[in-house]
């Protein structure tokens, strides 16, 4: 698993959010790097939303014990603006703001008064919307799944790393009956070359027009052959 109620959002952390491009992106290559190995597939909520850190603007709008307990051991050894960097970038709240549903007062969430801020860019990043955008983050995770049900090489498959020595790609290959599933993300900002073209077509990507041999910044990829000895 990437997130869970004691981890940073993944893309924050894992993937990049400079731009609206590259969130969505890169959330959609951690989507495919993860869930199409082996095992029980995990989502955290908002994952599949790609939901980001939360811009905490101060120690006030924190709620988590720990990070509050390391805050007040900063300010005595004198470490405090680097312990509140250390929040912003993998602090436990980032994962307990609200659930981001609609654009609706407090996400969708609650008629309430949430517990802990909400994430200002709910207005655009929440379900509802990415429900109609084709090209989403949540949209992608329901092609994403719909072929792993659908296919028993990646329930059930074989796993073996890929170009472990990389030092951007992360890849690995499915394969059961015949049927060889490549996988290969890249989880770098820069371009990658591929050390070599996988066999198969491409029968999932998260760019529009795939290069032969060059990955752009965050770019995943999955190949599919069958009939290999």
């Amino acid at each position: 698993f990437w997130s869970n109620h004691d981890q940073a959002r993944a893309v924050s952390r894992f993937g990049c959010t400079d731009t609206e491009e590259l969130r969505v992106r890169s959330a959609k290559m951690l989507a495919v790097a993860m869930h199409l190995l082996r095992g029980t597939p995990f989502i955290y909520q908002g994952e599949e939303l790609g939901m980001t850190n939360t811009p905490f603007p101060d120690e006030s709008a924190i709620r988590d014990i720990e990070g509050l307990n390391v805050l007040n051991e900063a300010r005595i050894t004198g470490r405090y603006d680097q312990s509140w960097k250390g929040i912003l970038h993998k602090g436990r709240d980032h994962a307990r703001t609200p659930m981001q549903w609609s654009a609706a007062k407090n996400a969708g969430f609650t008629s309430g008064e949430p517990w802990i801020m909400l994430n200002p860019n709910y207005a655009s990043i929440n379900t509802e919307a990415e429900e109609r955008d084709p090209n989403s983050v949540l949209t992608f995770y329901q092609k994403l799944f719909a072929m792993r049900n659908a296919s028993s090489t990646l329930q059930y498959g074989s796993y073996t790393p890929l170009w472990t020595e990389h030092g951007q790609l992360f890849a690995y290959r499915r394969e059961l009956d015949g049927e060889t599933l490549t996988i290969v993300c890249n989880m770098s900002g820069v371009s990658a070359n591929l050390p070599e073209n996988p066999a198969g077509e491409i029968v999932l990507t998260n760019v529009a027009h795939p290069t032969e041999t060059l990955l752009l910044p965050y770019e995943a990829r999955v190949f599919r052959a069958s009939g290999l000895a």
